[in-house]
């Protein structure tokens, strides 16, 4: 979106987009996540697995899995909450 609206992609004519694509309102837990628990994983671990969920494999994903098992109750399945942890806010 932001190259569309920059002119550096002339040859798109039609684009099909949401209400917040070039209007993004990040919530501010996502900027504290952003900072804090960013710098705690990556002290961790080099990635993240959402398949931690299902199969954590060593200290370090047993360990995540249980803190997002904690602390992730909007879904059931372990995948989604590992996701959740991932790319959600909280």
């Amino acid at each position: 979106m932001m190259s569309a609206v920059a002119g550096l992609v002339p040859q798109v004519t039609t684009i099909v987009s949401n209400a917040v694509s070039l209007h993004p309102v990040v919530p501010w837990t996502s900027n504290l996540k952003g900072i804090v628990a960013v710098l705690i994983v990556f002290a961790l671990t080099s990635y993240l697995n959402p398949q931690w969920g299902l199969r954590a494999e060593g200290f370090v994903p047993r360990l995540i899995k249980a803190l997002v098992d904690l602390t992730h109750h909007e879904c059931d399945n372990p995948v989604c909450k590992q996701a959740s942890f991932t790319y959600g806010t909280g």
